[in-house]
């Protein structure tokens, strides 16, 4: 008489590491995405590539882009080559080849949720350099590509042409501290005299030459030179045309109603 065999007992039901591992950089990546406006959209069963889309909105007015970026999650907690200003990241050939089919601009986002790290590069534009086909290698550089909720910008300009949408920047309160001094009086006169020299280099030229102690009180334009300074006198008299000295009354510029004047004073 034979006797039937008990069956095994199987161990208890576990979650994968991997899997848990996973679901950290897919929640760190929601999480970013949410702080930026926009929202993720998971792909559900049966996913093949593609983890998920990130659905671009206006921050400021809320409402959508009309455009999204295919998401690919991937984790590491030792990334290749890791230096302090970047890290590379090697994908399957296999899941390359599926990303740059695609027709919609794919996003790879490489993660370290224990640091609450995340990186992304244009997967489509990435390979567009010929010195990078026949690679499976991604360059991250941490500064550039780290994934913020600032990137939005960055994300809308690599899912559409930058010319069909304008997003509005976010309003934030700012404090201006300005270095700007009143100005309490000016000089009564304006002098005006004849020079050979062209340009305001050429009258710091012949300065130099008479070795003259002089300010920047002055504008050259037109063979002329303006200054608050008396040119009759020197060292002004030096570089400037005698017989060809004016004055006028620093009103007659301050109150003109010609914007060049104006220039020219201020």
């Amino acid at each position: 008489m034979s006797r039937r065999r008990r069956p095994r007992a199987k161990g208890p039901k576990t979650i994968s590491k991997e899997g848990l591992s996973g679901q950290l950089g897919i929640n760190l990546i929601e999480r970013i995405v949410t702080e930026m406006g926009s929202r993720w959209i998971p792909s559900g069963a049966n996913e093949v590539g593609i983890d998920g889309y990130i659905e671009l909105f206006d921050p400021s007015t809320r409402r959508p882009l009309g455009t999204t970026v295919d998401v690919q999650s991937k984790v590491v907690s030792a990334p290749e080559n890791e230096k302090n200003a970047s890290f590379d990241y090697l994908s399957k050939a296999a899941d390359l080849e599926y990303w740059l089919s695609n027709n919609i601009p794919v996003v790879l986002i490489v993660s370290k949720p224990a640091t609450g790290e995340a990186y992304w590069t244009a997967i489509q534009q990435y390979f567009v350099e010929a010195s990078r086909r026949g690679s499976t290698r991604v360059t991250f550089s941490k500064s550039i590509q780290r994934l913020t909720k600032d990137s939005l910008d960055q994300l809308v300009r690599v899912a559409v042409p930058k010319s069909t949408v304008y997003v509005a920047p976010l309003l934030r309160k700012e404090t201006l501290h300005s270095n700007l001094l009143p100005l309490v009086d000016v000089p009564p006169r304006l002098f005006v005299s004849g020079t050979d020299c062209r340009t305001g280099r050429e009258v710091w030229g012949a300065l130099r030459r008479i070795k003259a102690d002089a300010d920047g009180a002055w504008v050259a334009w037109d063979k002329k030179l303006y200054s608050f300074h008396d040119l009759s006198e020197e060292p002004w008299l030096s570089i400037c045309e005698d017989g060809t000295h004016e004055r006028f009354e620093a009103t007659a510029w301050t109150d003109s109603n010609a914007v060049e004047r104006q220039h020219w004073f201020v």
